[in-house]
């Protein structure tokens, strides 16, 4: 994502149980283990929220999220995105127990990217 939102000249981008604002990941993260972070939301987010970085063509990004990601939270990842991402009935962590739907989804992904070039 950060490349292809820094360099640009990708195909299409297919961030998988992921997203820019890795701030957010903390912020939850920390929320999680009921610790305070020892920065502000603001100043953690002007240091790891990339998604002013990540000016791509919105056409060319396909977002794959876990329904019970504990990690990368559905509902406050999916608006990174300019495209409705394709949700999968997986958490962060048990996604590698189930690899189907991520192996479907890239090859869906390249198959599109072959068929729309730069």
């Amino acid at each position: 994502m950060l490349y292809a939102g820094t360099f640009g000249g990708v195909r299409a981008v297919a961030p998988m149980l992921s997203s820019p604002n890795l701030a957010q990941v903390l912020w939850d993260g920390a929320e999680l283990v009921g610790q305070e972070m020892p920065i502000s939301k603001a100043e953690l987010d002007d240091l790891l929220d990339f998604t002013p970085r990540c000016a791509y063509d919105p056409a060319r990004v396909f977002p794959l999220l876990g329904e019970t990601d504990v990690f990368f939270k559905l509902e406050k990842h999916a608006g990174q995105f300019a495209t409705e991402p394709v949700v999968v009935p997986r958490a962060h962590v048990f996604s590698l127990y189930g690899v189907r739907p991520l192996r479907e989804h890239i090859l869906r992904v390249m198959a599109w990217a072959d068929a729309h070039p730069l």
